[in-house]
């Protein structure tokens, strides 16, 4: 197995990290993933947003919170009990992707390019937790404040997020379900 492939086979959903801060070598390589992340005909309709200001990063994810429980969705706010309310899950770096809402591949887009950051914090050690659930910020009475404290461009929307960090857990693999997969030809 080459490197590529032992990177994507051993990358984890992380829900755990300890406080030790990333290097700077270590987020200006998450900074090179991302920039090196294809786009539909180039687009390049997003944007990154790199946080290690953790009363931001707090104030973001108490925002969602607060939506999810003005929500009363009882499924998913048991859900969040269960999590202790993070989301975030005390990562001590956050990316935040917004792209355009009108650019036609731009929502895929923005799915390539946090997993090409999942992929790079793999390979530098580091774990990383996908984080599409604080979206309920951007939908929250705080979204204007917030994506001005983020710096999305004008226009931009949230599109997808991720904690990365230094795990403090172990995770396994999800169990494979072979149903999912199909061959023609």
């Amino acid at each position: 197995m080459n490197e590529v492939q032992k990177v994507i086979r051993d990358r984890r959903s992380h829900r755990k990290y300890t406080d030790e801060p990333l290097l700077p070598d270590q987020i200006s390589a998450l900074v090179e993933a991302a920039k090196a992340t294809p786009t539909g005909m180039n687009a390049q309709a997003f944007h990154f947003t790199f946080v290690t200001d953790v009363d931001l990063i707090k104030k973001v994810e108490a925002a969602a919170c607060e939506y999810i429980r003005q929500t009363g969705d009882q499924a998913r706010i048991e859900r969040m009990k269960g999590r202790n309310w993070k989301i975030f899950y005390d990562a001590p770096l956050c990316v935040f992707i917004s792209a355009d809402p009108n650019a036609r591949w731009a929502q895929i887009d923005s799915g390539i390019a946090v997993q090409n950051l999942a992929l790079e914090a793999e390979s530098l050690g580091l774990g990383s937790v996908i984080i599409g659930m604080i979206e309920a910020a951007f939908k929250a009475d705080k979204k204007e404040e917030l994506e001005k404290l983020l710096r999305f461009p004008d226009g931009y929307e949230f599109a997808i997020a991720i904690g990365i960090g230094h795990p403090a857990d172990e995770k396994q693999p999800h169990d494979l379900k072979p149903d999912r997969f199909s061959f023609v030809g």
